[in-house]
């Protein structure tokens, strides 16, 4: 066994991985179909450092939510700074915008890849670091940005064939709304407090909130018959809600309103949504946001509408593979030049580097080798064709090019080795 390994809840990526969430070519290919959507909506990236002072998320996330209580990563730095390695990304988004007051004209329509950190107990499609891609808007605060929000989530999905998804959809109202319901489901539940779980008796006094959503039986038997938000919400927010669900159903997106659903950062209000999938099991969530219009202000910037999600790579990319949607990517050699005469290296050399010059992948072997073992070592490289220089072929000036799929040869000239093998690569 190694004597060093990686620490759990992380993963190695590299090429040819087996598994889709660890094969780096994978998820480049899936982040570029990701890009080119966003960018196609009017999105454009921005890119955060990966530590932030605490109070970033302390201040913003919840002190009493399940990520600053149980999940970062925090320490203290030679400065007696306390910093955390970003557990999410919209704080350290609306941090910068705050900081810098950029203005990039009109509605800001941000994208980000980031890697976040939590330690949280690993499982499938749940690491203690992960990437993320996510969207953020900003100073736009009807409804319409709600549904281009939601309806950019699905498209994704769609775009990317991912099936078997359910888009869930709830408001939360204002925080004036959650106050009169989470009176109402407290005096609910304190009688029960004794038959909760462990974590829920601990929420019913800090986080009520996040006892709807709790997965755990008993909790869920101790809310039948609880009060439902909406029941609370005031007539404005339920305008606002109504309105949600009829631009959805314009645009023929098919979504459940799910009362429970709060998600887990005190800086939510009104809509919030999660796209769900049957692939992964307990972690079911792929993309999940929401409406935040009191962030920018509680960071010390102007009042400013947000709405933003975010989906886990890794989770896509275990959904893609669960149905045969992301199969390992083959990225093969162009040609691979074989030397078989100590005059042939420095030519194979040369006409190597210019190919790679033109966009062409070249190979080759460094020495002179029997012929069987350089064509082995072309196969290990995946190899369209073999470019083979021996003593004939120095003599007339040739190469003698073998084709690797159908074993067809052909003879050509020197100086016309770019042109052919541009010709059967194209």
């Amino acid at each position: 066994m190694p004597t060093f390994q990686s620490l759990k809840g992380t993963i190695d990526q590299y090429p040819g991985a087996k598994e889709a969430i660890a094969d780096i070519e994978r998820r480049k290919k899936v982040e570029g179909e990701l890009v080119q959507v966003l960018r196609t909506h009017g999105f454009r990236e921005i890119r955060t450092p990966a530590i932030e002072l605490t109070d970033v998320f302390t201040r913003t996330s919840g002190e009493e939510s399940d990520i600053v209580l149980k999940e970062m990563y925090t320490f203290t730095d030679k400065g007696g700074r306390s910093c955390t390695l970003k557990p999410e990304i919209t704080a350290p988004i609306v941090r910068s915008l705050v900081q810098h007051r950029w203005d990039i004209g009109g509605v800001k329509k941000l994208f980000y890849f980031d890697r976040c950190y939590r330690y949280n107990r690993p499982q499938k499609g749940r690491l203690r670091e992960f990437q993320q891609v996510g969207i953020e808007i900003f100073d736009q605060a009807g409804p319409a940005a709600d549904v281009e929000g939601i309806a950019l989530a699905v498209e994704i999905l769609e775009k990317l064939k991912v099936g078997k998804t359910t888009l869930l959809l709830n408001t939360i109202g204002t925080a004036e709304d959650r106050a009169r319901f989470v009176k109402a489901l407290k005096a609910f539940l304190e009688p029960k407090k004794e038959s909760l779980s462990e974590d829920s008796q601990k929420r019913l006094d800090s986080n009520v909130l996040r006892i709807l959503d709790s997965k755990a039986h008993e909790d869920q038997e101790a809310l039948e018959g609880a009060p439902v938000l909406s029941d609370y919400l005031a007539e404005e927010s339920q305008i606002r809600f109504k309105r949600v669900c009829e631009l959805l159903d314009r645009l023929e997106i098919q979504y459940v309103i799910e009362p429970k659903l709060v998600r887990g950062l005190d800086y939510y209000c009104h809509t919030v949504f999660e796209i769900t999938t049957e692939s992964l099991g307990a972690q079911a969530t792929v993309i999940a946001g929401g409406r935040y219009d009191t962030l920018v202000k509680e960071m010390g910037g102007p009042e400013m509408a947000a709405f933003g999600w975010a989906c886990g790579i890794e989770r896509l990319l275990l959904t893609l593979a669960d149905q045969n949607l992301c199969p390992p990517i083959r990225n093969r050699t162009d040609i691979y030049l074989i030397p078989l005469e100590d005059g042939a290296v420095d030519i194979c050399f040369e006409q190597m580097i210019h190919l790679r010059r033109q966009g062409i992948r070249a190979e080759m072997c460094h020495k002179v080798r029997a012929i069987g073992k350089q064509l082995k070592s072309a196969n290990q490289f995946d190899a369209r064709l073999a470019g083979i220089i021996g003593e004939e072929e120095l003599a007339n000036e040739q190469v003698s090019i073998k084709n690797l799929d159908n074993q067809t040869e052909k003879k050509v000239a020197i100086h016309d080795l770019q042109k052919y093998v541009q010709s059967q690569i194209s």
